[in-house]
C-alpha cells in the first residue's frame, strides 16, 4: 500500500516554487511561455510554483537558465550574490495600470572595508530594473549618496530619473544630527511617473528620517513634464557585469 502524505507540500518545495513564480513574473513571462521554453506543460509549471510537485535537480538547472538566475538563488542559498536585501514587487494603480517596485537596502560598508558588497547589490538591482517591461520605482536606503559613481550608474542602467534634481538634497541620515545629514534614502523612478510632491518628514525614532513622495503614473503626460533619462552606454553595462562578477569571485 502506498503511503499518502496528508501534511501537504513540503515547505522547501513551496519556497522554491514561490521564488520561481516571482522571478518568472518579474521577467514578464507567463506560465505557458516558461513551460514551452522548458518543454513541459503549463500545468506542470503551476504545480512547481505551488510546491505541489518537487522540482528535480536537472529541471531546476533548466528553470534557472531560462529565468536568467542561479539555482542557488531559487533555493534561497545564494551566497555568491548579495540579493537578500532586494525586494521585487508588482503593483497596480486603482485604474489597473501595473508597475514594478524595487526595494533596496544594501549592506553598509564597515570601517576599513571596501564597498564591493554594497556596489554589487546596487548593480544587481540596476540590472533587474533594466529588464523590467513596466514602469518601475526603486526606493530604499542605498547607503550611498545620489551623486556617487555607483548611484549615477544605477540611474543610467535603470533608465531612471531622480526627483531631487531641481528640488533639493533631501538629507535623511543621521536623523539626530541636522547639520551633518546626508541624502542616503532614495526614490528613483522611470519617466512614466510625474512627481506631485516630495518632502522629508519628522523624526520617528529611526536613525534615518522618512521621505514622502507623491507620484502620478501618467505615461501620456509624463513626457511633457519630465526630461529624458540619461542613457546608459556600453561601458555602464560592462562595468555592471564586472562589479557583480568580481564580487562573486571574491565572496
Amino acid at each position: 500500500m502506498q503511503a499518502v502524505n496528508r501534511e501537504g507540500p513540503d515547505p522547501i518545495d513551496v519556497a522554491v516554487g514561490a521564488r520561481v513564480r516571482i522571478r518568472r513574473r518579474w521577467l514578464g513571462l507567463s506560465q505557458t511561455q516558461l513551460a514551452n521554453a522548458l518543454g513541459i506543460t503549463f500545468q506542470q509549471v503551476q504545480k512547481y510554483e505551488r510546491g505541489a510537485n518537487r522540482v528535480s535537480a536537472s529541471m531546476l538547472v533548466k528553470i534557472a537558465a531560462k529565468l536568467e538566475t542561479t539555482v542557488a538563488a531559487l533555493v534561497g542559498e545564494d551566497g555568491s550574490a548579495p540579493v537578500e536585501a532586494i525586494i521585487y514587487a508588482q503593483l497596480a494603480t486603482p485604474g489597473g495600470t501595473r508597475f514594478r517596485v524595487i526595494g533596496l537596502h544594501p549592506r553598509p560598508p564597515a570601517p576599513g572595508q571596501d564597498t564591493d558588497a554594497r556596489d554589487a547589490e546596487i548593480a544587481i538591482a540596476a540590472r533587474h530594473a533594466a529588464e523590467a517591461p513596466q514602469p518601475t520605482l526603486s526606493i530604499g536606503d542605498f547607503n550611498d549618496v545620489a551623486w556617487s559613481h555607483t548611484s549615477q550608474m544605477f540611474k543610467r542602467i535603470g533608465g531612471y530619473l531622480d526627483p531631487r534634481v531641481g528640488r533639493g538634497r533631501y538629507p535623511t541620515f543621521p536623523a539626530g544630527w541636522p547639520m551633518l545629514r546626508w541624502p542616503l534614502d532614495h526614490v528613483f523612478l522611470s519617466p512614466e511617473f510625474v512627481v506631485i510632491s516630495m518632502r522629508v518628514l519628522r523624526n520617528v525614532g529611526s536613525d534615518h528620517l522618512p521621505v514622502s513622495v507623491r507620484l502620478c503614473l501618467a505615461p501620456h503626460v509624463a513626457p511633457v513634464v519630465n526630461e529624458e533619462p540619461v542613457p546608459a552606454d556600453a561601458e555602464d553595462f560592462a562595468e555592471t557585469r564586472e562589479i557583480i562578477e568580481d564580487y562573486k569571485a571574491g565572496d
